[in-house]
């Protein structure tokens, strides 16, 4: 049987952060913008793949498999020019569980033929997208407001919680709008995000650090351990992650939440920060 081709994209996008409460910025009158739509709400559900050594992210690829939303599928980014990225879509029916063939070939292709991948981070996105049309009713962007919770396998299991924005040009959009766009949120109060991707935000504290001095060797990354016996570990318990830092019986955590500094460790004993810039408590379940 023929596998069809996967259908292939530029994505050009940038993120932003927004403070908690702040509501999201109007970018009608914006350059060639009439009018910003209301929002679409949408449910998504992303698990991330890669190598026990991240081998893609740290060739900057990314592979997931999304549930929910208007392009659900399985999404393959790959490095294109002038800092925008090339997505590979391959339908969910494709595969249930397994990584779809097509996307596993184009990874070997640029990592090698002895890659093994599994999942490594699950995301939980809460969306509210808004169109970006001009004076034709045509689609410029999207402007999307993301409510992210995420959690990574591991032996010492990572939660994270945070808000972000994200401005997405439509296809045949002039590049140059991105720049447009960018100015206006950071006007309205929006910061240019601190990290690249979620992902890249998920497994910052598991890189080891590349730089390494002369007679020292980088940290070895954590051993592997099955992703879906964790998150069915995780499923049973009531985690929940603050302002402050989630933790769980048995289960240690860290968090980048500002209250118990980067990284942070949740005692689940005593309910308080054990490490970190500043003290703060965390809840147990």
């Amino acid at each position: 049987m023929t596998i069809p081709a996967p259908a292939r994209l530029v994505e050009r996008e940038r993120k932003f952060d927004l403070d908690p409460g702040r509501p999201v910025p109007s970018l009608a009158g914006t350059g060639p913008v009439t009018a910003q739509r209301d929002p679409v709400e949408a449910a998504l559900d992303a698990t991330y793949f890669d190598t026990p050594d991240f081998r893609l992210a740290r060739a900057k690829l990314t592979l997931r498999r999304r549930t929910g939303g208007h392009d659900e599928g399985w999404h393959l980014k790959l490095p294109a020019a002038d800092g925008a990225r090339e997505e590979v879509h391959v339908p969910l029916d494709a595969s249930a569980t397994e990584v779809p063939e097509q996307l596993l070939q184009l990874v070997r292709e640029q990592l090698g033929e002895d890659v093994e991948l599994s999942a490594a981070v699950r995301l939980k996105t809460r969306r509210s997208t808004y169109d970006l049309i001009d004076a034709d009713g045509r689609v410029l962007a999207e402007l999307a407001d993301d409510q992210v919770s995420g959690e990574t396998a591991g032996e010492v299991l990572h939660l994270d919680s945070w808000r972000e924005l994200e401005v997405e040009l439509a296809p045949g959009a002039d590049p140059a709008l991105l720049d447009t766009f960018s100015d206006a949120l950071l006007a309205a109060g929006a910061r240019p995000g601190h990290w690249p991707s979620k992902l890249k935000r998920m497994i910052a504290h598991l890189l080891p650090d590349e730089r390494t001095t002369p007679g020292r060797r980088a940290a070895a990354p954590p051993p592997a351990r099955s992703w879906w016996r964790t998150w069915a570990r995780s499923s049973t318990r009531s985690a929940r992650t603050t302002s402050g830092c989630g933790a769980t019986p048995r289960m240690p955590c860290t968090s980048s939440a500002s209250r118990c500094g980067v990284p942070a460790a949740c005692s689940p004993r005593s309910g308080t920060c054990s490490t970190g810039t500043r003290p703060g408590r965390c809840r147990t379940s």
